[in-house]
């Protein structure tokens, strides 16, 4: 989704409270990003190779450098002492993300892009001028972000940054208090610089709370484990030995399912290498069932009623130029709308009534060409797709739909337009 659309979305969202549970949250956020990186000068040659330079050494200078001739007031000083003091994160990316998730929380991500604004010699020496930041040509997109932020506030968990180096996707993450024992009933292995546990000893306090092999032992007793403590976790149990332990564990999967992908990659190499409770062809089967399962798997984030108005022929094309086309023309055609549930599902798109419960259609993602939502009526939308695989099929139909609330209509174009890989879609 591109940056206009994904702050038109958080607009549209109703929500006066944003957490991390918000479908529209992780958009905006890379929306956000994308902005902070375009025109960012490449970075320097240091002494030991190309620096690792991104948006959180423009950040990270607005309390240091002498370039700045304004300075942020100190809530922005204290985010950013608070982000260099975390060890979950250790690169440029990871920093500069947990910066915007902090920031977010505690409202004073406006002041930080403002005093960016009003230092434009600090910036330039950041910056091309093809940035936002500094072309003011351009200023409406960073204008449109403020006005943004300003309109809600963000419930975040900012100590869920253990794998922001990596991804923007966040994954579970499970507190426990256990009342003091010798044995958690844990094994683990430190991979990438992460605790993973490949074994949970059965009849254990871990095993009774559902702790599973895959899981990433993320702190104990208020320590972060890393590679480093991953080798002395028996130094920490025997300091606070006699004292209920603490625990934070980042859950391999999610409540529905899926594989958390960075824990899924870490765990297929442990797998793959013999150190885990499953062998790798184990492991590959309860995989491809799990993903068999998920295929299936709709939760209440991914049901919609809306309102069916009909479809049209759009010809041997189903290119997104042709939605707008195919809305206008169903319109036209003033057919009795009907209410119906559209589910999003792992590889289609299933439309029933819910008055018969008879199924509409069942579109799979090979067979949606593109989606998009009417330009002057944002609760209208529709998807074009063919007779069979869009690159075979050689008729298209667009399906069009309304909502009562122009947000689940960006919802669902959102959901569609990740669930096949051309992404393609008209916002």
């Amino acid at each position: 989704m591109d940056n206009d659309a994904s702050t038109s979305t958080l607009n549209e969202n109703q929500e006066n409270e944003l957490t991390d549970d918000s479908q529209v949250l992780p958009g905006f956020c890379q929306s956000l990003e994308s902005v902070l990186r375009q025109g960012l000068k490449v970075g320097s040659l240091g002494l030991i190779g190309l620096l690792d330079r991104d948006y959180w050494s423009v950040i990270d200078g607005l309390s240091s450098s002498s370039r700045v001739t304004l300075r942020p007031p100190p809530s922005i000083n204290h985010a950013i002492t608070v982000v260099k003091g975390c060890k979950k994160t250790s690169t440029s990316q990871g920093r500069g993300r947990l910066f915007i998730r902090v920031a977010l929380t505690k409202g004073i991500l406006v002041q930080a892009l403002e005093a960016l604004l009003q230092n434009q010699e600090y910036v330039r020496y950041w910056y091309k001028d093809a940035s936002p930041l500094v072309d003011y040509r351009r200023k409406d997109l960073v204008m449109g972000i403020l006005k943004s932020l300003k309109k809600r506030k963000y419930n975040l968990d900012v100590n869920n940054c253990s794998f922001l180096d990596e991804t923007w996707l966040l994954p579970r993450v499970e507190k426990f208090e256990f009342v003091p024992c010798a044995l958690l009933g844990l094994t683990l292995v430190s991979v990438d610089g992460k605790s993973i546990i490949t074994q949970v000893k059965s009849g254990s306090v871990a095993e009774e709370h559902e702790i599973e092999p895959g899981d990433c032992l993320d702190e104990l007793f208020g320590q972060y484990i890393d590679e480093k403590w991953c080798l002395k976790v028996g130094q920490l149990k025997k300091k606070y030995q006699g004292k209920p332990i603490t625990a934070c564990v980042i859950k391999a999967r999610y409540k529905d399912g899926r594989w958390f992908p960075p824990l899924y990659k870490r765990y297929q190499v442990l797998c793959a290498e013999g150190r885990c409770s499953m062998t790798a062809t184990e492991f590959q089967q309860r995989k491809s069932e799990s993903h068999e399962t998920d295929s299936e798997k709709v939760t209440s984030q991914h049901t919609f009623t809306i309102d069916y108005l009909g479809f049209h022929n759009v010809g041997e094309n189903g290119s997104c130029i042709y939605v707008q086309d195919g809305i206008d023309n169903v319109l036209k055609a003033d057919n009795q709308k009907r209410t119906v549930k559209m589910q999003l599902l792992e590889r289609d798109i299933l439309v029933m009534f819910s008055d018969t419960g008879e199924v509409l259609g069942r579109f799979s993602y090979t067979e949606t060409s593109s989606c998009g939502i009417k330009d002057d009526q944002t609760n209208i939308f529709g998807f074009i797709a063919g007779n069979t695989t869009c690159s075979f099929a050689d008729s298209f139909d667009c399906h069009v739909f309304s909502s009562h609330d122009p947000f689940i209509a960006r919802t669902i174009i959102d959901g569609i337009g990740k669930g096949f890989d051309r992404s393609i879609y008209c916002v």
